[in-house]
């Protein structure tokens, strides 16, 4: 039988509950290429003394502040997917090249409390997305006992700094699926790991578990914050990164560098300009730049970014692939190895969070001695 392929919304919740863990069954059967969550609503932001003020109010992830942790759960208890909302954010710009769609609230940030409506939708890949086979990491879902989504709603807090937040939120649950296809699919696995650096420290590590391959890593420094999405990003906090085994360096490559050759690679925009300050007069930004630009205010500065919250910055984020030609024998392979890790040149006190692509093969067995 021909391969078919189905898209198909399994679920929609209403998740507008603060600090609250919603859970659903999946169905089982297909392999899973890739799960979509829609979420619409509306949340509230704060009135400020400025547009920047109010920026700083929102947590980094805009209105996926809201959403504190979404994991897919297989076989009861192996969380093979483990994201902030934030997070997932961030690996869809390196991985699909796009951020979500912005949340729109009339007036913006005029001094005064708005609610601003949102709609907008983020892929949690099971398959490997800029890769030659794809399908080779697809989850096959007839194997299993068990297979859930949960997520897991934040404090209004972790969404704005203070005031409402979030008023009304639900979450459509959608997957792409594909039968009738037979293959060797490679278990997989993506979950952070999060370290506080105290301060300035040229070789700093983030020890990573071995036996397992490693198709690449999400990496991201933020201020160090009692409430996740309100640490916000730092842009020039690492320096530049390595990837070693021993004596062994697979990567040394510096933090610009490596973001912006992800962003090549996937030609990808640089879609983050922030604190832009137009000019007055002469040289002042063109009329329809103001008019289209939603944060322009009339002090002359305007603010470009891709995202409503100051919290969040492109260049506090970075992704290293490890798998350049597409293929997954490029990536590392930890079997034998004793220790593998990830060294940080950082040069402030920092909360770095890795973000690693853990695969597990189908190894063969050890031919049998005769």
């Amino acid at each position: 039988m021909a391969q078919s392929v189905r898209f198909r919304r399994q679920a929609s919740l209403n998740i507008a509950n603060p600090s609250t863990r919603y859970t659903q069954q999946l169905s089982r059967g297909y392999i899973y290429r890739e799960m979509v969550l829609r979420m619409n609503g509306q949340m509230t932001i704060p009135a400020a003394a400025t547009d920047l003020a109010t920026r700083a109010t929102i947590g980094k992830g805009d209105e996926w502040s809201f959403i504190d942790r979404v994991e897919v759960i297989a076989n009861g208890t192996d969380a093979i997917r483990s994201f902030r909302g934030s997070q997932l954010m961030a690996l869809n710009r390196f991985l699909y090249g796009r951020y979500p769609r912005l949340a729109q609230a009339a007036g913006y940030f005029d001094n005064n409390a708005r609610v601003a409506s949102f709609d907008s939708t983020l892929v949690i890949p099971f398959w490997t997305p800029n890769a030659y086979r794809p399908l080779d990491t697809a989850l096959d879902s007839s194997q299993l006992s068990d297979l859930r989504i949960e997520v897991t709603t934040s404090s209004q807090a972790n969404v704005v700094a203070s005031g409402v937040g979030v008023t009304s939120a639900n979450l459509d649950i959608c997957s792409l699926e594909s039968f009738g296809v037979k293959g060797n699919f490679a278990g997989s696995r993506i979950y952070p790991i999060q370290a506080v650096v105290a301060g300035a420290n040229n070789a700093f590590q983030v020890q990573l578990p071995v036996t397992s391959m490693y198709r690449g890593f999400l990496i991201n420094a933020a201020t160090t914050s009692a409430t996740p999405d309100r640490g916000a990003d730092l842009p020039n906090a690492i320096t530049n990164v390595q990837l070693k085994s021993g004596t062994n360096v697979f990567r040394d490559i510096p933090w610009r560098i490596l973001q912006d050759w992800q962003y090549l690679r996937t030609n990808s925009d640089r879609q983050f300009v922030q604190n832009i300050d137009w000019p007055t007069g002469t040289y002042a930004a063109p009329a329809s730049v103001q008019a289209n630009t939603a944060e322009f205010t009339n002090t002359g500065s305007s603010f470009l970014d891709a995202r409503l919250s100051s919290n969040y910055h492109e260049d506090g984020w970075a992704y290293m692939d490890l798998a350049n030609d597409g293929y997954l024998m490029e990536s590392i392979d930890t079997l034998g190895l004793s220790e593998l890790y990830l060294e940080f040149n950082v040069t402030a006190p920092c909360t770095i969070t890795v973000i690693p692509q853990q695969i597990f093969p189908n190894r063969s067995a050890a031919p049998t001695q005769g």
